[in-house]
């Protein structure tokens, strides 16, 4: 048995070799520094079988819509602390943006808005009186509150323009 020691070719643990002709120290450092010398061949390899096999994934895709629609719900169900973080900070990062392009896009469509806003009003008017009777019921003493500062505010402008 060698009891001579050696520094791993990949990340430099001290080891004992087996044979004069190990470099590395367990399987998985020889398996990395493979990958690290061979990294732009298998890249390579793997955008030729994707480039090859579009039609194959494309058949696969469409026979399992429904597992990967599952698959894809689960994920998401499991995940969704995260996602919901990383929507939060693109919206925060991306604000101006965002209100920019609804605000554009409300104008391009204020029409379709409008007959939108109509027709929900008519087809709903029973709901709509219905949850105003509630929310007014529900906030009675705040809405009389801000309708005395309001007059009570018109008041003192009107006083003041008067003088």
């Amino acid at each position: 048995m060698n009891s001579q020691f050696k520094n791993c070719e990949n990340c430099g643990n001290v080891f004992i070799p087996a044979n004069l002709r190990q470099r590395f120290c367990n399987p998985d450092c020889r398996h990395e520094n493979y990958y690290e010398l061979n990294k732009d061949k298998f890249k390579q390899r793997s955008i030729e079988h994707y480039n090859n096999n579009k039609e194959l994934r494309k058949e696969w895709q469409e026979e399992n819509k429904e597992k990967i629609r599952e698959y894809q719900k689960e994920y998401y169900l499991n995940n969704k602390e995260e996602f919901v973080k990383l929507d939060k900070k693109r919206y925060l990062e991306n604000k101006d943006t965002i209100r920019e392009r609804q605000r554009e896009y409300y104008l391009e469509n204020r029409d379709t808005f409008s007959e939108y806003n109509k027709r929900y009003s008519l087809e709903n008017k029973k709901y709509i009186s219905k949850y105003n009777k509630i929310y007014y019921l529900k906030n009675k003493e705040r809405i009389r509150k801000q309708q005395q500062e309001y007059r009570q505010k018109m008041k003192n402008t009107y006083l003041i323009k008067r003088q």
